[in-house]
């Protein structure tokens, strides 16, 4: 007998049920891939801002440990407010600082060089810039004065502003003075041409002087006690920096008076946050609108929101700190950074950067107890 052999095929049943496990699983493969992409995405993101925040830092705090303490020397830090709506309200509040430091000969060089053509280029005599001889204390042809500036990036984007830097020699009197008193016109804008962008997306610049009072051992504070930092300085004692404009204006406590020298810091802390434009983009918002007096906030994507230590946030031109996240409730402390606590709108966009913090020691320090 021939014995034939049947292949039993699969049922309509089967058949579905093996479609159903199969879609169940390439569903799940997809949204698994879509968190892993998004995941290494916001990495490299805030790797990226993390470099960015750490090479401006690192440029800021180059100029510092340079500064000269000699009768030529100056450091002035103070804060501008600025109006973007025209509501006579300020919008955002941001940092200045203009300071004299020493330069070594590369640095004097390429001042010296870059308006020149080739031809006055070599005609140049650079032997008193050779690396290994002092600058003059008394003598300006030897030093450089040095501006940085935060200004809004403009009425679209509120929350962001952009850094510049300028240079120039403290000799050099075809181009304007950074420390003159009316080197920022009207609208706080400095004079045209004398500074250059450094980068976009900044959403936070914060600087802290310790004076010799300060204690900074056990962190940071700025206020107006003896032990406290303080968020400006003027190293001439001269009331340069506008107490109308922002309380962080206020001179701090524990300052010697001024005898021939400038006042120098002991410390400077340095803090930066950067937030690109396609972060801000994907921020989440308020779901809910906040009176003044709220301490806890609904949004709409809880998981977006910033979960470091200290972390900050910055809504409609509040800044808050994050006390707790818990699913879309955010528990914060109103009012940080001398900002105002406001009423804010359902739907505004919960903005935040990765901050980076560097201590800078200042080696021209000198103490004096003549308070």
């Amino acid at each position: 007998m021939t014995h034939v052999q049947r292949t039993r095929g699969l049922t309509m049943v089967e058949l579905l049920v093996a479609l159903f496990l199969a879609s169940f699983v390439m569903v799940a493969v997809i949204q698994l891939l879509g968190v892993t992409l998004d995941m290494w995405t916001r990495g490299e993101s805030r790797r990226s801002v993390i470099e960015r925040s750490s090479s401006t830092l690192e440029m800021l705090a180059d100029d510092l440990r340079a500064l000269e303490g000699g009768a030529l020397g100056d450091l002035l830090c103070d804060w501008a407010r600025f109006d973007l709506d025209g509501d006579n309200q300020p919008d955002r509040i941001w940092p200045r600082l203009r300071l004299v430091r020493q330069a070594g000969a590369p640095l004097m060089q390429r001042l010296a060089m870059r308006d020149l053509d080739p031809e006055q280029i070599a005609a140049l005599d650079f032997e008193g810039l050779r690396p290994d001889v002092p600058p003059d204390p008394a003598d300006p042809s030897g030093f450089v004065e040095v501006v940085w500036v935060v200004l809004p990036a403009g009425k679209d984007a509120p929350y962001e502003g952009v850094l510049f830097r300028g240079e120039r020699i403290l000799s050099d009197d075809t181009r304007a003075a950074f420390l003159d008193d009316q080197y920022f016109g009207t609208g706080e804008q400095p004079a045209p041409g004398s500074v250059d962008e450094v980068g976009a997306g900044i959403l936070w610049l914060g600087f802290e002087f310790a004076t010799q009072t300060s204690i900074v051992r056990e962190g940071w504070k700025v206020g107006s006690g003896l032990a406290d930092a303080s968020a400006s300085w003027d190293a001439w004692n001269r009331g340069r920096p506008n107490r109308e404009a922002s309380v962080r204006n206020e001179a701090g406590r524990g300052m010697p008076r001024v005898d021939g020298e400038p006042l120098l810091p002991r410390r400077v802390r340095l803090t930066l946050e950067l937030e690109s434009r396609n972060d801000a983009r994907t921020r989440t918002t308020l779901s809910r609108t906040v009176d003044a007096q709220d301490a806890q906030l609904f949004v709409e994507r809880g998981a977006l929101l910033p979960t470091e230590p200290n972390s900050h946030v910055w809504i409609a031109g509040e800044w808050m700190q994050v006390l707790e996240v818990r699913g879309n409730t955010l528990r914060v402390s109103r009012g940080a950074r001398q900002t105002t606590a406001r009423n804010l709108p359902a739907g505004a966009t919960v903005h935040f950067g990765s901050p980076v913090t560097t201590e800078v020691p200042i080696p021209l320090y000198k103490d004096d107890w003549n308070l």
